[in-house]
């Protein structure tokens, strides 16, 4: 028998057990976006193309270029974005997404 006034519980979205195993600690608090992309990439490149071209038409963002030939990918303020130094890097305020393949 299906008990339908029965709630399962609400799963923590912030602090699961994919973050505790990356060593990411949780600040109590959910990231918040802004509605404001930055894509960082080459746009020459086939994996940025596609998220660039949503933002262009969604008009919901911009592009930021990042010259991976001099190396840009790999500097300290976007390795802190993406430990991977990989592209594209795509923020919004609080969230980041990275590429990390």
């Amino acid at each position: 028998h299906f008990d339908s006034s029965a709630q399962a519980p609400e799963p923590c979205r912030h602090n699961g057990q994919g973050f505790a195993a990356m060593g990411v600690a949780c600040s109590g608090q959910q990231p918040s976006g802004t509605g404001k992309v930055v894509i960082y990439g080459m746009s020459v490149s086939g994996n940025v193309m596609p998220p660039m071209l949503f933002i262009l038409d969604n008009k919901c963002g911009s592009m930021e270029e990042m010259n991976i030939m001099t190396g840009e990918h790999k500097s300290p303020e976007k390795l802190a974005l993406n430990p991977f130094g990989a592209m594209p890097i795509m923020k919004d305020g609080d969230i980041v997404l990275a590429e990390s393949n």
